[in-house]
């Protein structure tokens, strides 16, 4: 019985809203686009085993490996500047690289002094009037 009451009591607060199928003439709608289903894109084909093991094997013959070593090292041993060809190409672009930033520090700082020789000469030429 209490199930019942509580059952018509939430009908009751809850009405159900239907809506007229007709057509509202007097009022302009938003035009609804029909239902498109969404396709998933094609997936790959997948691969087999073999051809795993054979992408694998393939990368391990085809990798290429690295060797690193101290620059100042390699300039000193001619044995080390045999295998590393390009350390004078780099030594020459880190010291082209150091002068340019040399010579523009350089430049402002001249400047800097400058100005400070030009606002000394100025403060000992002329006193300074305090309004």
């Amino acid at each position: 019985m209490q199930g019942n009451i509580k059952a018509l009591k939430y009908a009751l607060n809850h009405e159900l809203v239907y809506r007229d199928s007709a057509a509202l003439l007097h009022k302009v709608g938003k035009p609804v686009p029909p239902y498109q289903k969404w396709q998933m894109p094609p997936q790959p084909p997948r691969k087999s085993k073999q051809q795993k093991i054979d992408e694998v094997l393939e990368s391990l013959k085809n990798r290429s490996t690295t060797e690193e070593a101290n620059l100042s090292s390699v300039l000193k041993d001619s044995r080390k500047l045999k295998k590393f060809n390009q350390a004078p190409v780099l030594l020459s672009e880190i010291q082209s690289r150091y002068n340019a930033v040399r010579v523009s520090s350089m430049k402002e700082a001249k400047e800097a002094k400058k100005a400070m020789q030009d606002l000394q000469n100025l403060a000992n030429n002329r006193p300074l009037s305090i309004k």
